[in-house]
């Protein structure tokens, strides 16, 4: 699994401008190089690099959840927006195609099933009550 830290980057997908740090060092410029590629990929999708870094870890079979930070409301609600956003399957095999993320790792489901309600099937419509 690649290693990313969601901390390190805006909610608007890019390293924090000027400092490019990654848990208080210096990230190094193969790593920025790295995170550029990978945002390119997202772009082509029209995938925030926030969404696709916060849903990437769900695609293993031994992650139950995932748990980002937030210093505020607005962050509260961004991460919920990115957890909810459709990820197209090509995503995560353009990312493995590029050799930004190992070949063999896992997939992730355009709608997974710990993102929805219990009692709604994958890909249905949300059922109306009454």
């Amino acid at each position: 699994m690649a290693r990313f830290d969601y901390r390190s980057f805006h909610p608007h997908g890019r390293c924090l401008s000027g400092a490019n740090v990654a848990n208080t060092r210096t990230a190094p410029a193969a790593v920025l190089e790295r995170v550029a590629r990978i945002e390119a990929v997202c772009e082509r999708h029209g995938v925030p690099l926030p969404a696709a870094a916060l849903q990437f870890p769900l695609g293993h079979p031994l992650v139950v959840s995932v748990i980002p930070g937030a210093r505020s409301v607005a962050e509260l609600e961004q991460n919920l927006a990115y957890s909810r956003l459709s990820i197209p399957a090509a995503l995560w095999s353009d990312l493995k195609t590029e050799g930004l993320v190992a070949a063999d790792g896992p997939e992730r489901r355009h709608c997974p099933a710990r993102l929805r309600p219990p009692w709604q099937n994958c890909c249905e419509p949300p059922r109306r009550s009454g």
